[in-house]
């Protein structure tokens, strides 16, 4: 019986096709189509530090075009985690700041604005996670001025 020689299994790498980013460069500048392909054609690698960014800023950039991209498509398994992540990290972020402490959520005083890489046409809703520090001591609650 013949044995086979011993061969050294390597993952396939991750490509992204018509795009000017690389699978290694930093997922704060990928656009939505590497962001997909990587949900799709990536590897645990990748996930995680998607997820990372995500939990980093759970409503910048990187969260919005993983919103975007599960919007296309929801590949098996990893389409329910990232969406699971996307949920995790915000209600953590929520906790975080506490109940009645000026949180601002996802669209309360948040502005349209184009954050891709350039040349990416991605413009999305981006809040950053603040605290709103309240009526000012000339203020109503509602605003008006006293």
């Amino acid at each position: 019986m013949e044995s086979r020689p011993a061969t050294r299994r390597t993952a396939m790498s991750l490509r992204f096709r018509n795009i000017d980013v690389s699978p290694e460069d930093p997922v704060e500048i990928w656009p939505t189509e590497a962001i997909l392909t990587a949900l799709e054609r990536g590897g645990l690698g990748h996930w995680r530090r998607l997820t990372a960014a995500i939990y980093e800023d759970p409503w910048g950039p990187v969260a919005r075009r993983v919103e975007e991209a599960l919007d296309v498509s929801r590949p098996y398994g990893v389409g329910v985690l990232m969406s699971d992540v996307l949920a995790g990290a915000r209600a953590r972020a929520e906790r975080a700041a506490g109940p009645g402490d000026g949180f601002i959520g996802p669209h309360q005083g948040a502005t349209h604005v184009h954050t891709g890489p350039p040349g990416d046409a991605s413009s999305l809703w981006c809040p950053r996670l603040r605290r709103d520090p309240g009526p000012g001591p000339t203020q109503s609650p509602t605003g008006a001025a006293l």
